[in-house]
């Protein structure tokens, strides 16, 4: 007789143990299938990402940075005798010939010093006035635009002085040059009388206009002498500076050169990014400074295939 107070399911749990079998199959060939799909992605992203660029407005500028030496024309008046000085004009006067500038007093003697030309006054000597002046200019060379050292002297009020040494300059603040070194590399861009921007990297007052004077060949460096058009009280006191010469600007559409190809029928574009599908835009260029290019064609915004 069968005992009706215990039952058993066998085949139950047999069908039980191979659904939660099947569920953890399926779980885990979804987890795989998920995540290379997510790599996929990332790396398609990715990839499309690196080869799109945006159309933007931008200032793309010819030009290179370097060292500077200012050339001046200089005048300096030495002591005539030793004594106490007496400053009769502050520094950075503009003035024209025939003032008293300072007094030496020896004893019951005094020498007046005055200016016999017009320009700035300057009680600061860096002993280059002499050795780097406008005449000499064309004289310049590689190795001395590098060795070329200032040996600074200057005198104050009450100063005790001997005879011969340098009290005061007159500066003329209508000419002044700006010597630089030009790069082997960027010698065939400039030319004699050609229009430059000089920006004096390091100062508030950093923008201006010069005109190539002469280019000195040389070796490793060049160098350039460009007359600047106008004189600030910066350059009083001012010998060396770092400045960037920029022979073009350009405002635009800006792309990497590498945006551009041809079509079959040779017009020069770029592949632009459609909502739908890529498509060739026809462009004009505009400018060409190094790697990049200033298009006429696109618009702003305009996602851009590269290369």
């Amino acid at each position: 007789m069968r005992d009706f107070g215990q039952i058993s399911y066998p085949k139950q749990e047999k069908v039980n143990h191979k659904r939660k079998r099947g569920i953890v199959v399926w779980s885990i060939f979804f987890l795989i299938c998920a995540s290379l799909t997510s790599l996929v992605a990332i790396n398609l992203l990715g990839y499309h990402s690196s080869k799109v660029v945006t159309a933007r407005y931008q200032m793309l500028r010819k030009e290179f940075k370097t060292n500077g030496l200012l050339i001046k024309d200089e005048e300096v008046t030495f002591a005539s005798q030793s004594g106490r000085l007496e400053l009769n004009v502050p520094e950075g006067t503009r003035l024209s010939a025939g003032n008293k500038i300072l007094t030496i007093y020896n004893g019951q003697q005094k020498d007046e010093l005055y200016n016999y030309k017009a320009g700035i006054v300057s009680y600061k000597i860096d002993g280059l006035e002499t050795t780097l002046t406008i005449k000499s200019r064309d004289e310049l060379t590689y190795k001395s635009f590098k060795e070329l050292r200032s040996s600074i002297s200057k005198v104050a009020e009450n100063d005790i002085v001997n005879i011969g040494r340098p009290l005061f300059k007159i500066i003329d603040n209508f000419k002044i040059y700006l010597a630089v070194l030009l790069p082997q590399n960027k010698l065939i861009s400039y030319e004699t009388g050609d229009k430059v921007e000089i920006e004096f990297n390091n100062f508030e007052v950093r923008n201006f206009q010069g005109e190539i004077d002469m280019i000195l060949p040389d070796k490793p460096q060049n160098v350039m002498i460009i007359k600047l058009d106008k004189f600030i009280p910066l350059f009083v006191k001012l010998r060396r500076a770092e400045v960037t010469v920029i022979k073009e600007k350009y405002y635009g559409l800006v792309l990497p050169k590498s945006a551009l190809i041809r079509n079959k029928n040779q017009q020069l574009g770029v592949q632009v990014q459609g909502y739908v599908k890529n498509y060739f835009q026809e462009v004009e260029v505009k400018a060409r400074i190094d790697n990049k290019v200033v298009v006429k064609g696109v618009l702003p915004g305009d996602k851009v295939l590269l290369n």
